[in-house]
């Protein structure tokens, strides 16, 4: 579920005064009291992974609650494994209690997203059957030199990331992810989103997730369809499955024109069944989130 977060300090004095103390840092006491008497900045520490930096006004704790979730509990510096509730409340408590201001901390930048299992390789289904978000072409396409797949779709308040756990860890499952990257803290404070006590609460995870699933509703992940006839369909497949015609043909009509361009599209998936991994996705994710809530 949640992943990587950042915490905001709007007053650096709350997180500095922790960070210069040796009692919580006592490993690079020396080097930040040397740091803050010349009056340099920023003076930056870690609590295991996560990053804690102080600038001369802000201040800001950043990096994955399931990667140090692991760390604490001897399993590697890794987020591939199911990440459940009671892991996400202890891992907030861990953090409070080692960083006391953490909890009220504002929370500007949030990941969440799920890892499901697919029957075939997650790589495949991202490089052959995610099309597109909201009839838009993916910003980014990192093959990590071969040994990964992702796919990115940025938008001014969220971005989506699509890709491939299998390779990125060299496990032996499938393993596809789905995940909201929330940039906007209006947003995030939309959904209930503020501090970190905020992620303890179930009905706010389920906020969360809800706006996952409206995201990945306007995904474009389509089966395979070069075998699909009559000819005449297979070309407005073709047509309608290409990003410059919605950005380009499409981009100087009315939002009736292209209402009906995605209607007749919905139809023509409708009609030749090729939503099958779309629904398997959808299915997995709901399936893996009760699980994770539940757990």
């Amino acid at each position: 579920m949640v992943d990587f977060i950042r915490l905001y300090y709007h007053n650096k004095q709350e997180i500095e005064e922790v960070v210069k103390n040796p009692v919580y840092f006592p490993e690079a006491y020396e080097i930040r009291r040397l740091a803050s008497q010349e009056g340099r900045y920023p003076i930056k520490a870690n609590l295991e992974n996560m990053e804690i930096i102080v600038r001369e006004n802000t201040a800001e704790i950043k990096h994955s609650l399931h990667i140090l979730n692991n760390i604490l509990n001897n399993e590697g510096k890794h987020n591939y494994n199911d990440f459940t509730y009671c892991n996400l409340v202890n891992t907030i408590d861990t953090l409070s209690e080692k960083v006391p201001t953490s909890s009220t901390a504002s929370i500007t930048r949030l990941e969440f997203g799920l890892n499901i299992y697919v029957d075939v390789p997650a790589k495949e289904i991202i490089k052959d059957n995610v099309l597109m978000h909201k009839e838009a072409f993916h910003n980014e396409n990192n093959k990590y030199a071969g040994r990964g797949e992702l796919k990115r779709f940025v938008h001014a308040q969220y971005q989506i990331k699509v890709y491939d756990k299998q390779l990125q860890y060299g496990s032996e499952e499938h393993t596809l992810r789905f995940e909201i990257v929330f940039k906007n803290k209006h947003l995030l404070t939309s959904l209930g989103v503020d501090t970190l006590e905020n992620l303890k609460c179930k009905e706010v995870l389920r906020n969360l997730f809800s706006y996952l699933l409206k995201r990945y509703a306007e995904m474009r992940i389509i089966d395979d369809f070069d075998s699909v006839k009559p000819k005449s369909d297979l070309a407005e497949l073709y047509k309608l499955t290409n990003p410059l015609y919605w950005n380009v043909h499409l981009k100087k009509k009315g939002s009736t024109t292209r209402y009906n361009k995605k209607h007749q599209l919905d139809s023509l998936l409708e009609k030749h069944k090729l939503l099958e991994t779309k629904n398997m996705i959808f299915n997995s994710l709901q399936e893996k989130f009760e699980y994770l809530i539940n757990n």
